[in-house]
């Protein structure tokens, strides 16, 4: 059996997201983890598919203020890592959390029984490592970005919108592959 987080003490937490990146964050987060964000009587919850845990945003002008941390018989911790610490170290937000993992092979292994994330920076190896890919990948994404588009001209013929749309293809699979790689190291 893997191990896994039965139960998340969350001590304190802050945290707000621009209201217009929540669809975004399946695909910013963890597009492998079937992370979806529903809307719940005006709230917007982000959860997995076939998960116990999630979080509550509510939104306040702009922005999504995060009201709820619900983290339960998370396997692994992914949850706990790649979304709601990706989402504190990615906007700056602030979390203390007391993890209880199954077993002891999971403290024997090093995994985080008390978390702190203050001000988007965490303290922890595993977390760290985390931020630092992020980091990166935000750093690639807008280069990319901008090289896209001073670089690509107007298309005017079916040929241009065919390398066109083939570049910008070839450029999201160059994004993944560079996070999937980034995941592993």
């Amino acid at each position: 059996m893997s191990n896994r987080i039965e139960s998340a003490q969350v001590l304190s937490f802050r945290l707000k997201v621009p209201a217009a990146e929540l669809p975004r964050l399946p695909a910013m987060l963890a597009p492998d983890l079937s992370l979806s964000v529903e809307e719940d009587g005006g709230d917007a919850v982000v959860s997995v598919a076939d998960s116990d845990s999630y979080l509550r945003f509510r939104p306040i002008g702009p922005e999504s203020v995060l009201t709820e941390i619900f983290i339960c018989n998370d396997v692994g911790g992914l949850f706990f890592k790649r979304v709601l610490a990706a989402l504190m170290v990615r906007f700056g937000g602030d979390l203390h959390a007391r993890l209880l993992w199954s077993g002891t092979a999971a403290r024997e292994h090093g995994e985080l029984d008390e978390v702190h994330i203050d001000r988007g920076k965490a303290t922890e190896p595993a977390l760290a490592g985390a931020a630092a890919v992020l980091a990166a990948e935000d750093e690639a994404a807008v280069e990319a970005e901008a090289v896209a588009e001073a670089d690509e001209p107007e298309p005017h013929s079916a040929l241009d919108v065919e390398v066109q749309r083939s570049l910008t293809q070839a450029r999201a699979h160059w994004a993944e592959y560079q996070r999937l790689k980034g995941k592993k190291s």
